[in-house]
Parts: C-alpha cells; sequence; structure tokens
C-alpha cells in the first residue's frame, strides 16, 4: 500500500542518504566484486534500484512485486520486510512549438502531447527467496546449468567469436604471442579487432579474455563514448564487465584485480557515472549471451515482432462512466481517476485524456479493457472539480471488505466488493483487522494528498476528513480492546503463578 505523504518524504531522504555512503563503501574490492556479481541478475533494473536492492537484501537474486508472485503461483511468506524501489511516473503533457512556444498540432489539427517524467513513487518488491510456491526458473538458472566445464566454455567461445563476426562486424582473431608482452588480448580501434592470444591454454581464461575486450570495443572504440577517459578508468570498466560476465555465467571471480574502483569511490557521483557506464555494457553483453546460448528463442520472437501487432483496445469514456457514474459530470481535458493497480499492489491516481481518449497509469502507461477484464486494474472514483462527484466518492472502507475463505485452511481474504476481485489473503484475524485499518488510512491520505495538490478539489477534504474521523475511531476502539486483553493475559499470568508459588 502506498506510503503516506510525510512517510514518502522520510523513506526518500532516509534511503538516499543509504545510497551514497553505499557507494563509498565499493571503495572495499570485496563489496565492488559482490555487487558487480548482483548487477548481472538485477540488469532489468537502474542503477539507483540495483543499489537501493542491494543495500536492503544483498543476497537478492529476483526480485518482483506482491501480485507478480502470485501470478506465478508464489505467495510472499508471512513477516517477510518487503524492498523499497522507486518506480517512475510519467504524464502526458503538451508539445510546445520551439519556435512559438506554444502548443504543437498534428496534420489533422490534434494537439501533440507526450509522455514526461513527473516524479517517483516508492514500491515494494519482495526477493524470491522471501516466497513459496510453485518453482521459477529464471535465465541465470539455465546459463548454470549448462557452464560447468572446460567443454561449455570453449563452446561459448567459439560462438561468441564468430557471432561478433557475422552480427557486430568486429573481427576476432588468435595469435600467437608472449603473455609478458601484450597480456591475453588486446583491441585495436582503428581496425575494430580483437586479438586473443592464441598460446593461452585455458579455455576460460580465453573466454574472459573476449569478454573483456568486448567491453573495450563498446566502450572505447569507435562509436564509444568513453574514448578520452584515462587507461587505468578504461580498464576497471572492461574488466568490471567481465567479472559480473563470469559470475552470471557460474565462473569463479575471485582473481580478479579492481583496484581504480577506489578512485571512483572518492566522489558518490563519479562512482554513480561508472556503474551505469558498466551496467550499460554489462546489459549489451549479457542480451548477445543470451542470443547464443537461446538460439530458438529468439527465433520465436523475430517471427513474433514480424506478424502484425494486435490492437488492445484501450479503457474510454464509455466504459469509465459505465463503471464510474460520476465521470459523465466531468468537462476538463485532463480527468483523474483513482485505481487499484494489482500488478504493483497499490492505489495510484490514473488520468484520462480526451485527447487522444486513453487512460494512463502513472507511469505513462495505456490502461487497456483486457487490464479491467482480468482485474488488473480495479476503477474506484473519479476526482474532480464538479460538486456532484465528490458526493459519489466511495471510500476504501465502502469498497472493500474482509471474509473468510474455507480451504485446507482458515484464511482472512481482502476483497474488492463490487468485482469481488480477491486482493491479499491473511493467517490470522487480527493481522486482518490491522492490515484492513492501515490500507484504509494510507489510501486516504493519498488522496489527501493529491486533493491538496488541487486548490479546485477542496470539496474532496469533508469526505476524507469524515472518512478519516471513522478510521481513527476504529483505530481507538481496536487499541483499547487490545490493552484490555493484554491485562487480561498479565493478570491471568499473574494468577497462575501465584497459584504455582502457594503449591510448593
Amino acid at each position: 500500500m502506498p506510503l503516506q505523504p510525510n512517510k514518502y518524504e522520510e523513506r526518500t531522504k532516509k534511503l538516499t542518504a543509504r545510497l551514497e555512503e553505499q557507494l563509498t563503501q565499493f571503495a572495499n574490492q570485496g563489496d565492488f566484486k559482490r555487487y558487480l556479481h548482483f548487477m548481472a541478475s538485477m540488469r532489468q533494473y537502474s542503477i539507483d534500484n540495483q543499489i537501493l536492492i542491494f543495500m536492503q537484501d544483498p543476497k537478492a537474486t529476483y526480485v518482483a512485486g506482491f501480485q507478480a508472485w502470485k501470478k506465478h503461483q508464489r505467495f510472499v511468506q508471512k513477516g517477510e520486510k518487503g524492498i523499497q524501489i522507486r518506480a517512475p511516473i510519467f504524464e502526458q503533457r503538451p508539445v510546445l512549438d520551439p519556435v512559438t512556444n506554444q502548443p504543437a498540432y498534428d496534420e489533422n489539427g490534434k494537439p501533440k502531447t507526450d509522455n514526461v517524467l513527473a516524479r517517483y513513487k516508492w514500491v515494494t518488491v519482495f526477493d524470491i527467496a522471501q516466497t513459496e510456491g510453485e518453482p521459477l526458473k529464471v535465465t541465470r538458472d539455465f546459463v548454470n546449468d549448462r557452464f560447468q566445464t572446460d567443454e561449455d566454455a570453449t563452446a561459448l567461445y567459439e560462438n561468441m567469436k564468430n557471432y561478433l563476426t557475422q552480427y557486430k562486424q568486429l573481427n576476432v582473431a588468435e595469435k600467437a604471442y608472449s603473455i609478458q608482452e601484450k597480456g591475453r588480448g588486446y583491441y585495436v580501434p582503428s581496425t575494430n579487432e580483437i586479438v586473443v592470444n592464441a598460446t593461452e591454454n585455458s579455455p576460460v581464461a580465453k573466454l574472459r579474455t573476449l569478454i573483456h575486450e568486448f567491453a573495450h570495443a563498446q566502450l572505447h572504440g569507435r562509436e564509444g563514448h568513453f574514448t578520452e577517459v584515462s587507461r587505468a578508468h578504461k580498464e576497471t570498466q572492461a574488466e568490471s564487465v567481465a567479472c559480473a560476465t563470469m559470475a552470471y555465467l557460474g565462473f569463479d571471480t575471485s582473481h580478479y584485480s579492481l583496484g581504480y574502483i577506489a578512485t571512483w569511490a572518492k566522489d558518490t557521483e563519479l562512482m554513480k557515472q561508472a556503474l551505469t557506464e558498466i551496467r550499460t555494457t554489462l546489459e549489451k553483453t549479457l542480451a548477445m549471451i543470451d542470443i547464443i546460448l537461446h538460439p530458438q528463442l529468439y527465433e520465436q520472437l523475430e517471427q513474433v515482432v514480424q506478424q502484425p501487432a494486435q490492437y488492445q483496445p484501450v479503457v474510454g469514456a464509455e466504459q469509465l462512466a459505465k463503471h464510474l457514474p460520476a465521470f459523465q459530470y466531468t468537462q476538463n481535458p485532463v480527468v483523474a481517476v483513482e485505481v487499484f493497480d494489482a500488478r504493483y499492489n497499490g492505489f495510484e491516481i490514473a488520468k484520462y485524456y480526451r485527447q487522444p481518449k486513453q487512460l494512463m497509469d502513472e507511469r505513462g502507461e495505456a490502461i487497456t479493457e483486457k487490464m479491467l477484464n482480468g482485474k488488473e486494474i480495479i476503477l474506484m472514483n473519479v476526482i474532480d472539480r464538479h460538486p456532484a462527484i465528490a458526493e459519489m466518492y466511495k471510500s476504501f472502507s465502502e469498497q472493500f471488505a474482509l471474509r473468510e475463505v474455507q480451504g485446507p485452511k482458515l484464511v482472512i481474504e481482502l476483497y474488492h466488493k463490487q468485482t469481488d476481485t480477491p486482493i491479499i489473503d491473511y493467517q490470522e484475524v487480527k493481522e486482518a483487522k490491522r492490515s484492513f485499518i492501515y490500507a484504509a488510512k494510507d489510501e486516504n491520505q493519498m488522496v489527501r494528498g493529491y486533493v491538496d495538490e488541487n486548490p479546485e478539489l477542496q470539496q474532496f477534504k469533508s469526505v476524507l476528513d469524515r472518512e478519516q474521523g471513522r478510521i481513527e475511531k476504529i483505530q481507538g476502539t481496536e487499541k483499547k480492546k487490545y490493552v484490555k486483553e493484554t491485562l487480561e493475559q498479565k493478570n491471568e499470568h499473574n494468577i497462575q503463578r501465584n497459584f504455582t508459588v502457594s503449591t510448593e
């Protein structure tokens, strides 16, 4: 559930400070190499989110949101603490003409719009180790299953050489020379050539060298962006990519030397920039290796890409009016719609744009009919300036409820009443009631935060105040009940203790 505004600011300040501290700790080679191993398994995330995950759970290998795990038939174990990361929020804004600085229009006379990053929000994810259920195989599992011998390393080395020559226009050659003379390999930018020492007897060392020199080609070649940095900087970039890649493949990396990182760690911005450079190059390298290892998957992907894209109908005004009668009173070109997003297990304010007639989530992605039908998105309220809309607002406690579900074990389920959509299960009644109250409070605070930012929506304050009063009343009752039960248990314990003492 979303954080309250004051808690959001507090969490942002706290985690940002820890992130900066973590960057300076990477001056230690051991910590830095552990992070490189971690980076390879989290390559889909930004550097900031990678570091946030790493510092909260360094052993994390695969993370996802609560609802995403449910789709994989895996469930977050009771008592597990989530990992906080930042999710970008995009908004559609008009495109301005560079000359007049006025809104630009397309050939049909419609205003041009563009998705713009507006802000970030904190979302909660969980590592696979915090879940239980159906086994889940990830790409890394398939890779590690295959790389156990020198023969495996030789096969990948040869396939990688051929791929680089055929698809990357890199000439990869083997030449015999003294290792003391030029090392195990080198890259020649002027000819775009990688040379690997033919006298090297270790297949693993040859593979590592090829990956290292391919990193040089990407970063410091003809089209590279880091040709002017120092040699030490270049070598540490390339060796970092090689270290992370070899760890991803399951090879020992204890012998890797990355001494120059101490220079990066003196400046947190420099360290973050260096990590961004490594991450980008690592992502391209691992993507290429995935293609080499699983060519049949990419053949299937190419066939899918070549097929005409299937149109997914988006949620329009008619559907919004059907699900949310208050929508009929709206007139603004952009209308705020409160939704529950089951994909991220949280409430948010989506926006309906009359041009181009789409409902967009906070990440700037269109909400489709399929999402509504699949109950990934639950429409809750329209939040607009018309007085009738405020009167039609339904709070969390009006839209959600708890119920018992019979099965092998009795569970308490939070569900959305109108659509009969289950949200989350609890094992204990007390836990379910407590979570219900917290969710109601957080949802109320989220809407209040949006209302406070928009002066024309002040009519919602009385509605939100009434709901807040109900929540506080329930909280007070629950607190009194808890204190009473605690005192009763304490008194019962004292009676039993006294009885035991008197009978000894």
